[in-house]
């Protein structure tokens, strides 16, 4: 399994990414795959392809600093769905990201939502796959996530320093306002 910055793929590969955006994500949560670009250009977020040979399975929009690495946005071609790629994807962000935590949010939903029960699945599968609670949520654009680490002590700062660095560049993209907040899902 290859992880490969969009700056080294051929156009083919780039067509795959940019069609793979549109079928992957729902228009109100979807970033315009221009911007997408801008964002890669920028030293904090990396977008990356996953490919297995000449295969294109996916790709991965990420913010980093030498603490953490986040995983924004993340999409497999439905092709490539349901066949054990998950774990090795994980295990190739891990690689690429050998001295981050890595971090990801899960969408927190009420019991009675139809989808709780896909989420935590979801949940399932991550905490399978070496990921941890991490005893925090984050709050963004009116709905609350919870916060999965890949390492078992989450460093909070380092995440908090993070989303620091990423709000400004974000905001110039999105219509809507990042405004992220970190909160305790006990207290401190």
């Amino acid at each position: 399994m290859d992880v490969t910055p969009i700056a080294h793929l051929e156009n083919k590969d780039i067509r795959r990414m940019k069609r793979l955006n549109k079928e992957a994500f729902p228009t109100k949560e979807r970033i315009a795959f221009t911007k997408l670009l801008a964002l890669s250009r920028s030293l904090t977020f990396d977008f990356l392809a996953v490919k297995e040979g000449e295969t294109f399975i996916g790709f991965y929009l990420i913010a980093k600093n030498p603490g953490s690495a986040y995983i924004f946005f993340f999409a497999v071609t439905e092709k490539q769905s349901s066949k054990g790629y998950g774990r090795q994807l994980l295990n190739a962000i891990k690689d690429y990201y050998p001295h981050q935590q890595i971090v990801l949010d899960l969408e927190e939903m009420a019991q009675t939502d139809p989808l709780e029960a896909h989420r935590e699945k979801k949940k399932e599968f991550y905490e399978e796959n070496g990921f941890h609670e991490t005893g925090y949520d984050l709050a963004y654009g009116g709905k609350k996530y919870e916060l999965l680490c890949s390492k078992n002590a989450f460093d909070k700062e380092s995440f908090k320093t993070l989303l620091t660095d990423i709000k400004p560049i974000i905001n110039r993209i999105k219509p809507e306002r990042f405004e992220p907040d970190i909160i305790a899902k006990t207290a401190e």
